[in-house]
């Protein structure tokens, strides 16, 4: 940096003595000798221009480079007429037969005006009446979407775990943005100061968007571990109405009666007559029912009534003998049936009774699925910070989301104002969830 500093001084008097269009020119030239990062140079002189009683709001800036913070720089300026210069950027392989010269070099022009309009048009339904509880603000909302770009990452810190762009993450925040800021009193990003208050309102609608992550990463689980159990029971029981984790089949009280009172001594009777279960049963009952006839090889049917009420039948199938067998094959094939029943009714027999009420069966899903998305979190932070004291993992965890607030203000006092503090960083590798930001 510093060869360069010293060629670059160079180039810069031999082009004001030797160069008509150059003089006249003001020319400032920061080198390595000045600390900081080259743009943040270039945007505090514009804030000390800008500061001026004399600047002139129209002054037009063109910046050169592909960093995309030079995007999020220009727009913070709020000045009209703010555009990037920007190499052609080609993605592959290298062609061998184009040549490298600068002049062969396409460049572009990125108007940051257009941009500006973009966003006017994104969020324009936050500009008609009685949209919000405070005056509308283009440079408040850009300033509040600049803060919202720092959440799928920037130099100085990580992305939030599930926001990425190529996945829609402008698109859901800017869609949560919209229905987060008529419940404010105000803009998030005041100045470069964050309103903590406001952020966790932001963060709270933000977090939601984990629990599409947490669904895509079980759902295979949850429908692994449902077939393998299925598997297991159909094994040992048949096709059976519901388990525990041993295997053990789950009825409710109504089904045990249906069993115990109705079903089981028709299959003990073994009677040539069919037994009508009426039309009353609920669905998950009828199920039951089903279950337990493909379980004992019986037939089941629907028959209506005079009155169009269909009643659940059930019957022995009737036997049909075939030539070629004789007495001893069908005695073993009825031996081998009476078992293979005697097996079933065991299993019935033997059921865990559970009644659970709608609400009941709600709660206890709700409380499921809380458990696993706390799990879920938990494994999270395991498989990111191993090197965490699990009793410090509480405390751990609180400091990484201190940490992480602090880098966004951190940031934004960069941006805005200038170097807050030169020995701060962020100290981890990954970001807390959104949740966990709160």
């Amino acid at each position: 940096m510093a060869k360069l500093s010293q060629q670059l001084r160079y180039f810069v008097n031999k082009k004001v003595s030797q160069d008509a269009d150059w003089q006249g020119c003001e020319i400032v030239l920061s080198g390595h000798e000045v600390p900081g990062e080259g743009e943040h140079k270039i945007m505090e002189y514009i804030r000390n221009a800008k500061a001026q009683p004399n600047y002139n709001q129209n002054v037009r800036h063109c910046l050169y480079g592909l960093d995309a913070d030079l995007i999020m720089l220009g727009l913070l300026s709020h000045d009209p007429h703010f555009c990037l210069l920007r190499e052609e950027v080609t993605f592959g392989r290298p062609s061998k037969t184009k040549s490298k010269e600068l002049e062969h070099q396409n460049f572009y022009l990125l108007h940051l005006c257009i941009v500006r309009e973009y966003l006017e048009m994104e969020f324009q339904d936050l500009h008609k009446d009685g949209a919000l509880t405070f005056p509308f603000d283009l440079e408040r909302v850009i300033d509040d979407f600049i803060l919202m770009a720092f959440f799928v990452g920037n130099d100085f810190l990580p992305n939030l775990p599930g926001l990425h762009i190529n996945e829609g993450a402008l698109a859901n925040m800017f869609r949560i943005y919209k229905s987060v800021l008529p419940n404010c009193d105000g803009y998030i990003n005041e100045n470069g100061v964050i309103n903590m208050s406001r952020l966790d309102k932001l963060l709270a609608e933000l977090s939601k968007l984990e629990l599409f992550s947490f669904e895509d990463d079980i759902s295979d689980e949850k429908w692994f571990a449902s077939k393998q159990m299925e598997k297991k029971l159909e094994a040992k029981n048949g096709p059976s109405h519901n388990s525990t984790k041993t295997g053990e089949l789950v009825i409710t009280s109504a089904q045990r009666d249906l069993w115990r009172q109705k079903i089981r001594p028709y299959v003990s009777k073994r009677s040539g007559e069919p037994l009508d279960l009426g039309y009353g049963l609920k669905a998950a009952d009828r199920k039951f029912v089903q279950d337990i006839a493909d379980a004992m090889h019986l037939d089941w049917a629907t028959k209506e009534d005079e009155d169009a009420n269909r009643h659940l039948i059930l019957s022995f199938p009737t036997k049909s003998g075939t030539q070629g067998n004789d007495d001893d094959e069908e005695d073993e094939e009825e031996e081998e049936g009476t078992w293979a029943a005697f097996r079933v009714i065991k299993s019935y027999d033997k059921a865990t009774v559970v009644d659970l009420s709608a609400e009941d069966a709600q709660q206890h899903y709700e409380k499921l699925y809380q458990d696993k998305y706390a799990g879920w979190k938990t494994k999270y932070y395991l498989q990111k910070f191993p090197e965490w004291e699990s009793e410090k993992y509480e405390s751990e965890q609180k400091s990484l989301c201190e940490n992480y607030v602090q880098g966004l203000q951190w940031v934004l006092f960069y941006y805005y104002k200038g170097i807050a503090s030169w020995p701060w960083f962020y100290g981890y590798h990954y970001a807390p969830l959104i949740s966990g930001t709160k």
